[in-house]
């Protein structure tokens, strides 16, 4: 994987000006090498030009079918046999897609929670279990890990097929490896598993809003603002958390107390242990909520009372100026593109040039919003031509260049 690294009002000021081109076909995320394709019903799918026509062929067969005004296709093939190996290819217009070493057979999905999620090498006599795993015919994708607030049609990151073997299944769903591993060897044909599964993850956060429930619509509702605005989503799950406690009859006002009321709230002994363990007597069955209040400290420099000298010296989780630029630099972090942003605004079209070799992308317009726009849209990353600046002198600037000086004459500030 490459990255850019540079500072926020570069990226934001390059943006506008690169694109990706979107490949004129695409078949959907879970058809890749070395898939099995379900012997029975099998609908390949994915997308392409509008209205243009897209024919598939393998197995010994060909099916055409045409993309729909949005592009999307989808072509069901006739039952196959069981245990046939083979490509499949679809293409559309000059575009060309070809799977390798595709297998017909069954496919089954596996999903859940944590249970789910467990891997074979936490399992009971793991090694064991690893190491006489090898089996072609069967096969497992992972979904990878990445929750989203909102449906969409491609899956944000790549996935695999794999064949059971010692150097795989370690990785692989426990669950669902022994599910289809003993599945495989009394049906005696291939076995594709599909594992979608994420620890803790409530059954409404599986469900796409069309096949929701009645009882499930305020949950959807959140769901859909967190989409638009996660800090209004959490604010709203939080009345919607003091509503619920205040209707069950729960105690005091949640997410508020003084230190009159946290005076009469009992130390936590051990919150490692679940609770039942902790040795009090009215928890010790006990099954639901428990507020728990801790004082913390935030960072000075949050609250803009540390000293500037506090700041250079790297009193703060940043650290230096020097050790902060260090962490970002090509030479701690491979495939990264340095850029200062001096040199953005001394000469732009040069800039978005070594971006676009960079990230090896056309430049699809060279029009470029302006400071104040960016800023207009996101001051906190982008300020203003007119925002305040602070300005190091006397003490605070020698104790700065002493810090820092190597990795300024380093990068020709001085």
């Amino acid at each position: 994987m490459r990255q850019l690294i540079l500072p926020a009002a570069l990226l934001a000021l390059a943006a506008p000006c690169l694109a990706a081109e979107t490949p004129s076909l695409q078949l959907d995320s879970l058809f890749q090498d070395h898939m099995i394709l379900p012997r029975d019903g099998a609908v390949v799918s994915g997308s392409a030009r509008p209205r243009e026509a897209v024919t598939v062929t393998g197995f010994g067969g060909t099916w055409k079918t045409k993309a729909d005004a949005a592009g999307r296709f989808s072509v069901t093939l006739p039952k196959l046999a069981a245990g046939r190996t083979g490509t499949l290819a679809v293409s559309s217009g000059a575009a060309r897609v070809t799977l390798a070493d595709v297998v017909s057979g069954d496919v089954f999905l596996c999903s859940g929670q944590s249970n789910m999620q467990m891997a074979v090498n936490r399992a009971l006599n793991a090694d064991t279990v690893i190491g006489t795993s090898a089996n072609p015919e069967l096969r497992m994708a992972t979904v990878p890990v990445d929750p989203q607030p909102a449906p969409r049609e491609r899956l944000g990151q790549p996935l695999a097929w794999q064949a059971a073997s010692p150097q795989t299944v370690g990785n692989w769903s426990a669950t669902c490896y022994f599910f289809g591993k003993e599945l495989q060897r009394k049906l005696k044909l291939p076995i594709g598993l599909v594992h979608a599964s994420l620890g803790g993850s409530n059954l409404t956060a599986w469900l796409s809003p069309a096949a929701s429930l009645p009882d499930y619509a305020r949950q959807q509702e959140l769901l859909k603002l967190y989409a638009a605005d996660p800090a209004k989503a959490s604010i709203a799950f939080g009345k919607e958390v003091e509503h619920w406690w205040q209707a069950s009859g729960g105690p005091g006002r949640p997410w508020a107390a003084t230190a009159a009321d946290l005076a009469s709230w009992k130390p936590a002994p051990d919150v490692a242990k679940n609770w039942e363990n902790w040795g009090v007597p009215e928890l010790s069955s006990y099954d639901g909520s428990i507020w728990y209040a801790a004082t913390v400290s935030l960072y000075e420099f949050y609250e803009s009372r540390a000293p500037m000298i506090k700041i250079i010296e790297g009193g703060t989780r940043f650290g230096t100026w020097k050790d902060h630029v260090g962490h970002w630099m090509p030479e701690t972090r491979p495939s990264t593109l340095f850029l200062r942003y001096e040199d953005l605004v001394a000469n732009i079209p040069l800039a978005i040039e070594r971006l676009s070799d960079f990230l090896d992308l056309p430049v699809k317009s060279q029009k470029i919003p302006s400071r104040e726009q960016i800023a207009s849209s996101d001051g906190r990353w982008v300020r203003s031509s007119g925002a305040a600046r602070l300005e190091l002198k006397g003490a605070e600037l020698d104790r700065f260049m002493e810090i820092n000086g190597e990795t300024m004459t380093k990068f020709g500030y001085v």
